[in-house]
């Protein structure tokens, strides 16, 4: 009989799994596998629409600047860890070397913090130098068509002739004050 008790309890707690799965555990995957299939068709559908975009922004060096990136991210990590090295190897007990100077310590640091910083300034200034350069050229090509040459060739001398954010907003103003005029809708800016 003791087996046959065994038998029922195991029978018991079969039927408790099956009823807490389909009570419990089956909603969480159904909400679940709906949440990931919203997800992967927001996901392409964001993809395919940058793809697009990409496109219409036209030439511009995107390759060579994610190649930028990653070399001076390299360099930065290398640098960062070769000081973090320097600094913390007498701290760790191993290594110590006596009669290093803490002038020497500083000059370190301060060169590889100015390095990194000098990294990060180069890399800002160029990806706004890439989205405004972009931006301008689509821009125009979207005005062409209803612009005279001569108005063209103005909008490439301004934006040639620019030296600050006055001169950059000044062009993009004009640029969207005559798309209003001429009922055309402008891409958006990559760089405000």
């Amino acid at each position: 009989m003791t087996g046959d008790s065994e038998m029922r309890k195991s029978i018991y707690a079969s039927i408790i799994a099956s009823i807490i799965v389909i009570i419990l555990i089956q909603p969480i995957l159904s909400v679940t596998g709906r949440a990931i299939t919203w997800a992967g068709d927001h996901l392409y559908s964001g993809i395919s629409a940058s793809t697009y975009i990409e496109a219409a922004i036209g030439h511009r060096e995107k390759f060579s600047f994610i190649g930028l990136i990653f070399i001076c991210s390299l360099l930065s990590g290398i640098i960062v860890g070769i000081v973090s090295g320097f600094f913390f190897r007498g701290r760790l007990g191993t290594l110590t070397k006596k009669g290093s100077h803490p002038i020497f310590k500083a000059v370190i640091l301060i060169i590889s913090v100015s390095s990194f910083f000098m990294t990060i300034f180069v890399l800002a200034t160029n990806f706004a130098d890439f989205q405004m350069n972009a931006s301008f050229n689509q821009r125009l090509a979207v005005l062409t068509p209803a612009i005279s040459d001569q108005k063209v060739k103005e909008f490439r001398a301004q934006w040639a002739s620019m030296q600050m954010r006055n001169d950059y907003l000044a062009i993009n103003n004009e640029m969207e004050k005559l798309a209003t005029q001429k009922g055309i809708r402008l891409p958006k800016l990559l760089w405000k």
